[in-house]
């Protein structure tokens, strides 16, 4: 990879979408060059994902929460609580990620709710940092293209740091990048 090449970011997010908003849960990136980006939204009304039957069964087993039949709350002794953290303090080191990068280039697989959650971290587009961009290339696009079948993704789904990750696999098995470098 020369100076000008693109880094790749490979972007995933959970997020609720009542069909009016989307509103962010977690958000993972991955650098095909290794560094990597885990949050989860502190601000998160947890009663929200706990009465949506699809985020309560595939989103939630993943998030640092005690549930119990009456309430959700924030584990502390959980592993990944650390992640969770307030929505300006991901806006800030999610630019800090992006700053270090070479002429960054984001990835996703059925990119646009993903972008979306990105680039409203900031409020309107417009705000968007300049270390981020505002476009979104599609690796599901880009696999119907070239007409190559993206891997099944092995367990854990639907967390925004896995997910991510697995999109790094699709974009090694369509081509678009070389093996990462912590596997070759």
């Amino acid at each position: 990879m020369t100076a000008t090449d693109p880094s790749k970011v490979f972007l995933d997010t959970e997020f609720l979408d009542t069909g009016r908003l989307i509103v962010p849960i977690s958000i993972g990136l991955v650098a095909a060059t290794g560094p990597e980006y885990y949050a989860v939204f502190a601000d998160i009304d947890l009663r929200q994902i706990s009465k949506h039957p699809w985020l309560n069964q595939h989103v939630a087993p993943h998030l640092p929460v005690r549930r119990t039949d009456t309430s959700w709350t924030w584990d502390r002794s959980h592993p990944e609580f650390t992640a969770v953290k307030p929505r300006p303090a991901i806006a800030r080191e999610v630019a800090d990620f992006f700053a270090v990068l070479t002429n960054p280039q984001i990835w996703a697989y059925f990119s646009p709710f993903d972008t979306i959650v990105l680039t409203q971290l900031y409020g309107p587009l417009s705000d968007l940092p300049p270390v981020i961009p505002g476009f979104t290339q599609d690796l599901m696009q880009e696999a119907y293209r070239s007409g190559t079948a993206t891997p099944e993704q092995k367990p854990p789904v639907h967390h925004a740091l896995h997910d991510a990750r697995h999109d790094l696999a699709i974009a090694v098995t369509i081509g678009l990048i070389d093996t990462p470098p912590n596997e070759a």
